[in-house]
């Protein structure tokens, strides 16, 4: 009985072993998933921030030169004006 119950604590032993080290496997993949996750959220972020930058610029390059365009008019407008009467 004694040597059963040693060789089922040792199986039992082995096995736990074989958990724990599968544990730890998996643990570490986890770690390396996160950072990478981390990694790639962080280059995302930047990308977003870019793109925003250059849709927010790009329209305010449009709306300047809208600005630009309707305050000539008004200018060869008032010059028109201002020569007519003279």
């Amino acid at each position: 009985m004694t040597v059963d119950t040693s060789s089922l604590i040792l199986e039992q032993l082995r096995l736990i072993r074989k958990e724990i080290a599968d544990l730890r496997t998996v643990t570490l993949a986890n770690a390396d998933r996160s950072r990478r996750l981390e990694r790639r959220l962080e280059e995302m972020r930047d990308d977003i921030e870019l793109m925003m930058k250059a849709e927010l610029m790009g329209r305010l390059g449009h709306f300047e030169t809208q600005v630009e365009a309707r305050l000539d008019a008004m200018s060869d407008r008032i010059g028109e004006i201002a020569h007519g009467k003279a």
